[in-house]
């Protein structure tokens, strides 16, 4: 199976080399010129994710590097223009952004608008066009309505269809050889985004300010804290281990804000094993490792980690993904054992899919 990754401009050339030698095969990328964001500012999004650097590439020059990294280092690169639709004036501002994107020869392009599709081959752009969840599949008729209307290479399979759904779904359209990606990895909508008109952001509360809002509150933090927090700053790539400076701080507050309505199966700051269950919801949200063995038999081919931004988190969920999408039978157990956060994983809310037999 593949692993599709997301990238924005805090991607050096150098941290795709390291991505693709860890395991991923392919990735995405949103490009928002300046002259957008001065025409239409923040609320109006040529791909759906939050505008600006952290989320997207906003320098030509930026993504050709990045794309220019992905080709020579055997890796795929797509780009996404998956907003619901576009009114006449902002279409022919992206034909100009697809003329010039066109040039860096990307493997294809993450689409939603019909329209947009049928724009796209009359400006004479001929690469692969991928369906984007935000068309809305949740059908292997609707699937086939878009085939019989575009040709297309690849659906991405709507996060909120369940596992015996997608079990359903893939073998149904066989005939029509296609690929199908899945999420598996990250933050899902509490709604239906496919029919969602604004921007796909993030849905938990900022973590730092509920790390420092409860516990200031009760007066909890240790005398150490300036130096706790300068340390989990300095090192934020290792602050997913168990027993990190950002694991250990939250195991000495007792960290267990009544927002996040968490269970515990054993006391927080106690004999917890492995890494803190809020640590791990903070860097996983939700967490697909399990589903892929299942994901596998039904046939989707390719696991995207849906995640711009977070450069140093990245290589983590590489690594995860690829080494449960490799084991020949990567049971939940292993799965688990190998993510080593056990509270976290009892937590029915804490899976992007429903596993029959975890």
């Amino acid at each position: 199976m593949k692993i599709a990754l997301g990238l924005d401009r805090s991607d050096s050339p150098e941290t795709i080399r390291e991505l693709i030698a860890l395991g991923a095969d392919e990735f995405f990328a949103g490009y928002v010129p300046v002259e957008w964001y001065n025409r239409y500012g923040w609320e109006v999004s040529i791909n759906r994710r939050e505008n600006g650097p952290v989320y997207q590439f906003t320098r030509f020059q930026d993504l050709a590097e990045a794309a220019e990294a992905v080709h020579a280092n055997g890796g795929r690169f797509h780009l996404t223009f998956n907003a619901h639709d576009y009114d006449l004036e902002r279409l022919l501002f992206v034909r100009d952004i697809l003329r010039d994107v066109d040039t860096l020869e990307p493997d294809g392009y993450i689409v939603a608008d019909p329209a947009l599709m049928l724009e796209m081959r009359n400006w004479g752009i001929e690469r692969p066009l991928h369906l984007s969840t935000g068309a809305g599949c949740f059908s292997p008729e609707t699937v086939r309505w878009y085939h019989d209307g575009f040709e297309f290479k690849r659906v991405v399979i709507p996060r909120k269809l369940t596992l015996g759904e997608i079990g359903r779904f893939v073998p149904a359209l066989a005939d029509l050889n296609l690929e199908f990606e899945v999420m598996i990895i990250g933050p899902r909508c509490f709604y239906n985004d496919e029919y969602c008109f604004t921007l796909h952001t993030g849905n938990l509360p900022n973590f730092c300010n509920l790390l420092a809002g409860a516990p200031l509150a009760q007066g909890r933090f240790p005398a150490t804290w300036k130096s706790d927090i300068t340390a989990i700053c300095a090192d934020p790539e290792n602050q997913v281990r168990p027993g990190s400076a950002l694991d250990t701080f939250l195991k000495q507050i007792a960290w267990d804000p009544p927002e996040l309505g968490r269970a515990r199966t054993e006391p927080c700051g106690g004999a917890i094993r492995g890494m803190h269950p809020d640590l791990a919801a903070k860097f996983y949200m939700h967490c697909g490792l399990c589903a892929i063995a299942h994901l596998r038999r039904a046939g989707v081919q390719i696991l995207k980690v849906p995640v711009r931004g977070s450069t140093w988190a990245k290589k983590d969920y590489v690594r995860l993904v690829r080494t449960v999408a490799d084991h020949p039978n990567p049971t939940p157990q292993f799965c688990r054992e190998l993510l080593n956060a056990p509270e976290y994983c009892t937590q029915p809310e804490s899976c992007y899919y429903a596993v029959p037999d975890a």
